[in-house]
């Protein structure tokens, strides 16, 4: 490793170059030498700064590459590589087919379940290129062409939009308390809320032609599998539903409708006693991991920072 300082240049224009060159800003003069030998006297423990780095720098201050400091090096202590959209469509863990292509309606409801946990995660302070956008489903969205899991990532990421517009126009928050950067990631801003309900409302047609076709008949004997269909399509039914009332009354309030807001979000109580039931099969993939998720997905994308779990 070497260390070098800069010298500014004696003379510059207003671009930073000097007339009638193509030098740069700054000239670099290599201290390595010099540097070794002033750390070499200093003893364990201190440290040598400059006046404007005060104590609250220090104490805000990112160890890089500290395992325990930065997060971004999780990335070189897991034991496999983290996989991508594509490595993902390739193992069979993205069915963008969806439901009419072999994806289990209960996969759905894990998926669904899993990204609204991620939810308010992010809302209770942690990033969301580490909790909502995990979801591989979501980094593609124009490419889903199952109706019902294109429904749910859409409102998914317009409820992130919805709710970052919400609080960033309150300005009642803390740094620690909620972050609103999306790293470049595209929050469907060209889908309009009446496209993005209609979808749903397709969503909520689509099982329920499902749960009709599934639903036991009189005298006819069902096997287990079947039962457990029936069950799937309807807890997904509920959770669709849950999904489009709480988009619209978050939509109500966001325009100022107080009172068609309430009554919506009240709406979406009622159905939360039939979505908290779990429906059996978790799916979950070896390490604890969902499928068609990856939690370190977006790990080089984030800033040096404190790990959050």
């Amino acid at each position: 490793i070497h260390f070098y300082k800069r010298t500014q240049c004696d003379q510059m224009n207003g671009c930073g170059h000097v007339p009638g060159s193509t030098s740069s800003l700054y000239n670099w003069q290599e201290v390595t030498p010099g540097f070794l030998s002033a750390c070499s006297s200093l003893k364990l423990g201190e440290l040598c700064h400059d006046d404007m780095f005060g104590l609250f720098e220090a104490m805000s201050a990112i160890e890089m590459m500290d395992p325990k400091m930065d997060a971004g090096m999780v990335c070189n202590r897991a034991n496999t590589t983290p996989i991508t959209w594509d490595m993902a469509l390739e193992k069979g863990e993205l069915v963008l087919e969806g439901i009419s292509a072999g994806l289990e309606p209960g996969e759905v409801v894990v998926m669904v379940d899993q990204t609204l946990a991620c939810f308010v995660t992010w809302l209770e302070g942690h990033s969301l290129a580490q909790t909502v956008l995990t979801n591989l489903y979501l980094h593609q969205v124009d490419k889903v062409q199952c109706v019902v899991v294109k429904a749910v990532c859409v409102v998914a990421l317009k409820l992130v939009e919805l709710v970052k517009d919400i609080i960033g126009k309150a300005g009642v928050y803390e740094e620690e308390d909620f972050q609103p950067l999306t790293y470049g990631f595209r929050l469907c801003q060209d889908v309009t809320e009446q496209r993005c309900i209609a979808g749903l409302r397709e969503a909520e047609e689509v099982l329920g032609r499902e749960v009709r076709r599934t639903k036991a008949r009189e005298g006819v004997e069902r096997s287990e599998k079947e039962e457990q269909e029936h069950q799937e399509f309807t807890a997904l039914q509920c959770r669709v539903k849950f999904l489009r009332l709480f988009y619209c009354g978050l939509s109500a309030l966001y325009r100022g409708d107080t009172s068609e807001g309430v009554r919506v979000v009240g709406g979406c109580s009622e159905i939360l006693a039939a979505i908290s039931v779990g429906i059996g099969n978790q799916r979950v993939l070896e390490g604890g991991r969902v499928k068609g998720f990856e939690p370190l997905a977006n790990q080089r994308l984030l800033p040096p920072t404190f790990p959050r779990y």
